[in-house]
This record gives C-alpha cells, structure tokens and sequence, in this order.
C-alpha cells in the first residue's frame, strides 16, 4: 500500500509536467524516464522508480542541465538520492525548494465541505489571464499564460479562481469593475487520484483561512468525483494546514538549481 501510494502522488506530479510540455532532452530521446520542460514549471527530472543503473546515466548529464530548471531529488531510494546529489553538487547545483509529499485517502469521515468563498472554474482566456496573474503573485515567480492557456479544454485538469463575499467592496474590485481573485488552484486527476497544485493565494488574502476553506472544497469535490485519494506536495507554509486536514506526509523532495 505504501508503495502505491507513493506511485499515485508521483505520477500524479510527473503526468501533470508532461502535460504541461515536458519532453526527453538531446541525450536521452529514447528514455522513457528522463524529461525536461519545455518552458514552466521549469523542471528537468529522472523518473522516481528508475534503477540505480539509470541514475547513474542521468548524472552524467547533470552538467548539461540549463542553469533556470530546478532537478528534483526525490527522498524515497537513498542509493539514487546519494548519487544524484552528489552529481549535482559538484555541478554547481544547490537546492533551493523543499516540500513533502502528503497523501489523503478519502473516506465518509474526511473533511470537506460548504464554505462561504466564490469559487470558480476557469473557462474563458480572460479567467486564464486573471488566473496567470494571480498564481504568480501569490508564488512569486512568473508563471507561462501560454502554458495554462491549453489546460481549461483539458478533462482530466480544472483552474479555480477563488474570490472573497467580502471583497465585493470597491477595494475588492478590478480597475474593470470585476471583483479581483485573490486565490488559485490545479486541480489534476490520474485515475483514482485527484492531485492538489497550485494553491496559492495573495499576500492581501492571507491569515483569513481562505486556503484552508478552498481545501475543504476541494476535498468535497474530489468525494463527489468518486476519487479514493488525494495527493500533494506542499511547502513548509503549508504543510501544517494540510495536516489539520488528515493529509499524511510520504517523503521530502529537495529541487537543485545551479547557482554558480
């Protein structure tokens, strides 16, 4: 069981980047396990579950890797964690990200539920837009709107914009007269598992238990969905709040960026 957990909130992840535009880089156009993003998220990666033999191959190819992409380290097979680290390092990548892995099975007793937020669903290129603009805020890095744009005719993919009753005040609303978002969220289904990403929210919007509620959502709409678990990667910000809400950690994965 643990070991398909593990696979479910992986491949849950690494299916998303692939989505998102991922492909094999030069050197390994007949890997099945090593990919690189095209453009955002950025990311440049060996397969979880590969063999040792495999890491071995992807090391020595750490110094080809562009300087902007972040190289996960996964935590779950210490012999590939060794190896992959000790390349990266000599190759002047140091990590700059730590999240845990946290998985949540669904059953009648999980939370989630009503909540008093307006959320909702991304269909329109202005919503994409807005959508674009708040998760960068929120994250703090730029995110591709031409990478998003694909995501809302996806079935398997839902946005969500996510606005305050409150913030239908004047300070609540656009120069165009719209209330103004002040959260996001990715949700991702494989299977039996929808993967939570993308929960962000704007510094204003903070401290208000707004992704705490924005969670409880979607933990009722993945039980409506008829998924059986949920998965995530959360930051240390986060992680407290997701575990109030019965996610168990799995494993801490480290991203590498080259830094000299």
């Amino acid at each position: 069981m643990k070991q398909l957990l593990l696979e479910k909130n992986l491949n849950n992840l690494t299916t998303l980047w692939k989505k998102l535009g991922a492909q094999q880089p030069a050197f390994a156009r007949q890997s099945p396990d090593i990919f690189q993003s095209a453009n955002w998220p950025n990311r440049y990666w060996l397969d979880a579950f590969s063999e040792a033999d495999r890491a071995a191959f992807f090391s020595q190819h750490i110094e080809t890797i562009p300087p902007h992409v972040l190289v996960p380290i996964w935590g779950i097979n210490p012999q590939n964690d060794e190896l992959l680290e000790t390349a990266l390092r000599t190759n002047g990548f140091e990590p700059v990200l730590v999240q845990t892995g946290m998985y949540l099975e669904l059953t009648a007793s999980s939370h989630g539920g009503l909540t008093n937020l307006d959320i909702r669903k991304v269909e329109t290129a202005t919503q994409t837009s807005e959508w674009t603009q708040i998760a960068s805020a929120s994250f703090g890095y730029a995110i591709d709107e031409t990478v998003i744009a694909q995501l809302p005719s996806q079935s398997d993919i839902e946005l969500l914009l996510v606005y305050h009753p409150e913030d239908n005040s004047t300070a609540g609303m656009s120069e165009a007269g719209r209330p103004q978002a002040i959260g996001t969220a990715l949700l991702f289904t494989t299977g039996d598992t929808m993967g939570v990403h993308m929960i962000g929210v704007l510094p204003t919007g903070r401290g208000k238990g707004i992704a705490m509620q924005l969670m409880n959502f979607i933990i009722h709409k993945a039980k409506q969905l008829g998924c059986n678990t949920m998965t995530l990667q959360a930051s240390a910000a986060g992680e407290g709040i997701y575990r109030k809400l019965g996610f168990q950690p799995q494993f801490s994965m480290r991203s590498f960026r080259k830094t000299i």
